[in-house]
């Protein structure tokens, strides 16, 4: 059964969904990862999105009198607009999160509100430090040798990311019922793209969820390999996760946030 705590981001990201509708036309989500200060006792989660409508108005073969920004705002069926660029890739207006709506719908574990949407969420927060303690990983600061506190931190933020990828999973039948049509999850973290988060990608999605995005990482990093990786057979447990990590770090020849 699973701890309260993973209830309740579920719960949360949940009730953000349902308040959608589907002629917003969402293309894809995204769970934004970050330890504050590095802090594993400290992860966050946020809920974000993309419409199609948004991504439209951020290529270059799309006219509009407004200026981006303001013109996403009115007709891009986000809440947040920082980009005043455009593109000429659709993939990459798609895919690449420099260019979605920057607003957050839900977050858990939140202390410090850093983007549109964002709040502080006590609840989330002491519900965390209950799964951390379930987990035998808790510690107080000066408990435990710097090093020692760096690796316990290292674990408990390896845990985050695999309660978060259940999460995305339990999400999908969700998305299906609002939006007619399975919608991948994208993971992102600090660096945005890493083989860390592309690795959490791997485990929510299948494999032809992930078609447009593929073929934006690959042009995006040069690199073929995660093609090769992200349209391997998907028989591995979570509890493989670092093993496929490793796999990633061997197919692939270059670092995704460089």
């Amino acid at each position: 059964m699973a701890h309260p705590f993973e209830e309740y981001v579920f719960n949360q990201f949940a009730q953000a969904i349902r308040r959608w509708h589907a002629k917003d036309e969402v293309h894809v989500h995204g769970f934004y990862i970050l330890d504050e200060e590095d802090d594993g006792r400290r992860s966050v989660v946020r809920l974000m999105r993309n419409t199609r409508a948004h991504a439209q108005l951020h290529t270059k073969r799309f006219n509009q009198t407004l200026p981006v920004p303001e013109a996403c705002l009115s007709y891009g069926k986000v809440l947040d607009c920082k980009q005043d660029g455009q593109t000429d890739d659709w993939n990459e207006a798609l895919w690449s999160l420099a260019f979605w709506d920057s607003a957050v719908y839900a977050v858990v574990g939140c202390e410090y509100p850093a983007f549109k949407g964002d709040y502080v969420d006590p609840e989330g927060l002491a519900l965390r430090k209950d799964w951390v303690v379930s987990l035998g990983l808790w510690y107080e600061d000066g408990e435990l040798d710097p090093d020692e506190a760096i690796s316990r931190s290292v674990d408990i933020y390896w845990e985050f990311l695999k309660l978060c990828i259940r999460v995305a999973r339990r999400l999908k039948p969700l998305l299906r019922e609002r939006f007619g049509q399975p919608l991948p999850i994208i993971f992102f973290d600090r660096e945005i793209y890493t083989h860390e988060s592309f690795t959490c990608t791997y485990f929510a999605n299948e494999a032809e969820e992930l078609d447009g995005f593929i073929d934006f990482i690959c042009d995006y990093t040069g690199d073929e390999g995660w093609r090769t990786f992200f349209t391997r057979k998907r028989d591995e447990s979570l509890d493989e996760f670092h093993d496929v990590l490793w796999y990633a770090l061997v197919i692939t020849q270059t670092d995704p946030e460089d």
